[in-house]
């Protein structure tokens, strides 16, 4: 599906009905439960992902969410300094 596309109320209980019945590597993490794990302010977290330096979020109706394996291969693919 391409990113610019809103996704129909069918695709959408697809996605969180696959997200629910998968691994934990695919659920849906929201804006709460990822911060902790990236240490990133609400406002880098935005920024990054407009520039595409961090891991695009999936809209639902008005929540917004991140499928958990796009962040930890995020995570998994920094950099050590």
């Amino acid at each position: 599906m391409p990113s610019n596309k809103i996704p129909t109320i069918h695709e959408l209980k697809a996605m969180v009905k696959e997200a629910v019945e998968s691994p934990t590597q695919n659920r849906l993490l929201s804006f709460h439960q990822v911060q902790p794990q990236v240490q990133l302010s609400r406002v880098t977290i935005w920024r990054w992902e407009r520039e595409g330096k961090f891991p695009k979020h999936i809209k639902l109706g008005r929540s917004i969410r991140w499928r958990e394996s796009d962040i930890q291969a995020w995570i998994n693919g920094l950099q050590v300094a």
